[in-house]
């Protein structure tokens, strides 16, 4: 690559399509889980529960922690920054989020997304 430019490569495991390794002015490697979920990326690591879902993660903000419900819809994260309350409609769209001091509704027209009310 020209221009001062790093180029940058990707590895990708032997049986699979699944991605090892990040390399460019640094090598990453990435390890996965037995399903294939990213479980450390060297800076952040993640843990799934038994279905796949992350539900929680370690990153750069520190501790994140993730609520699934039965119907494996995200409720509740829990940031050092705060909490998020994520709402669903009776047909499982997400219809709103909202922090105890700020929120947002999401607007549907005919099952798509067309506006974000702010509040």
């Amino acid at each position: 690559m020209g221009n001062g430019g790093t180029n940058t490569q990707y590895s990708y495991g032997s049986t699979s399509n699944q991605l090892t390794q990040v390399s460019g002015s640094q090598v990453n490697t990435i390890q996965s889980d037995a399903n294939g979920s990213i479980t450390n990326n060297v800076n952040n690591q993640f843990a799934y529960d038994a279905r796949g879902r992350m539900v929680s993660a370690q990153t750069a903000i520190g501790a994140v922690q993730y609520q699934i419900n039965a119907l494996g819809q995200r409720v509740l994260k829990v940031t050092p920054n705060g909490t998020t309350v994520f709402n669903y409609d009776q047909g499982g769209k997400l219809i709103g989020e909202s922090t105890g001091t700020k929120g947002a509704d999401y607007i549907y027209l005919n099952d798509i997304p067309v506006a974000v009310a702010q509040h």
